[in-house]
């Protein structure tokens, strides 16, 4: 029979999110759950297999909730959700990074970008959330980001206002990935020099050019 107290307390302890086998776990039925997400029901899916338990738009901790339950145990939140998690940042991303260990192979799927990484990173525990430390989701939303000004404000940004070390960017820039790294060397290297601010470097590029 159905689990209620079960089904209640995952919910309540994921932000109102719950895969398809948790769901199943607390003996929900495969038509009991297809009756919860029918058109108009009281329930939605947000991704392949997870659900969020009502109807309007999903918050910025549900999706993050969502996406860490679809890249199942063990994963971590990066880049620009990390970062707005941690306060760093308060635009709330378009994409999830998601960090998995290398050995497992999830696959990218709406808004969850997944990354394979040997190198998984210290986390900040939100609830039953997981994020990447500042210095980790800076650098990789750093490295995703084409833009030599949007490196700039968000590296700068950060060391200004003391959220996170220049010395454990640049250790994380030794012992990370090198593809995407350039801009992210670059400002490393003018916030090293003592520029604090983007304007600050765009103004040095105009004077040397």
């Amino acid at each position: 029979g159905l689990k209620r107290n079960d089904l209640v307390g995952i919910l309540h302890a994921q932000d109102d999110v719950i895969s398809r086998r948790q769901a199943f776990s607390c003996g929900l039925t495969h038509s009991a759950l297809r009756h919860r997400v029918r058109p108009g029901g009281p329930w939605q899916q947000t991704l392949p297999r997870i659900y969020v338990a009502h109807t309007g738009r999903p918050s910025a901790e549900q999706r993050d909730m969502a996406a860490l339950l679809y890249a199942g145990p063990g994963s971590v939140i990066t880049g620009a959700a990390a970062l707005r998690a941690l306060g760093v940042r308060t635009s709330v991303p378009r994409r999830i990074d998601v960090l998995v260990p290398a050995a497992r192979r999830p696959g990218s799927v709406a808004y969850v970008a997944i990354h394979r990484t040997k190198r998984m990173p210290g986390v900040a525990i939100q609830g039953k959330r997981s994020y990447a430390l500042a210095y980790r989701a800076l650098a990789d939303a750093a490295r995703s980001v084409d833009d030599l000004g949007e490196v700039r404000a968000l590296i700068a940004g950060a060391v200004q206002r003391r959220e996170c070390l220049p010395e454990m960017l640049a250790d994380e820039l030794r012992l990370g990935e090198t593809q995407g790294s350039a801009r992210l060397r670059q400002v490393l290297a003018e916030v090293a020099d003592g520029v604090r601010s983007a304007a600050e470097a765009e103004f040095r590029d105009l004077v040397r050019r």
